[in-house]
């Protein structure tokens, strides 16, 4: 096996590509190339109870249907609980999209692919 980092194009993973284990997808700013450090907008967007759905693993994250940031300032998981998103790329994706009608910068996705031979 071995991993490469890749930006994601929007499409699926082509057969026996995945991301790599212990690895979430990560933005980074399309202009700059700097990832975007994502504790920031977690501050800025705090959730209550009465916005919530308190059945939801994520209940309390800034992003409906996400974990971000999860496992470091920068990673992006999708929450199981409540398929919201088909997957962690989708996620980001959504996550990218929002950030974008709150800064007006443009967003990229990358992770860490892994390949079985």
């Amino acid at each position: 096996m071995s991993t490469t980092t890749k930006r994601w194009d929007g499409e699926d993973l082509a057969p026996g590509h995945y991301i790599a284990t212990d690895s979430e997808p990560w933005l980074r700013d399309a202009a700059t190339g700097e990832d975007v450090n994502l504790a920031a907008f977690e501050a800025a967007a705090p959730r209550t109870p009465e916005t919530v759905d308190v059945d939801c693993e994520c209940e309390w994250s800034w992003f409906p249907g996400a974990f971000a940031p999860v496992n470091s300032d920068y990673g992006i998981q999708a929450c199981d609980s409540c398929d919201t998103y088909e997957g962690d790329l989708e996620t980001a994706a959504a996550i990218a999209a929002h950030l974008t009608t709150i800064t007006g910068k443009t967003y990229e996705i990358w992770y860490e692919e892994m390949t079985r031979a």
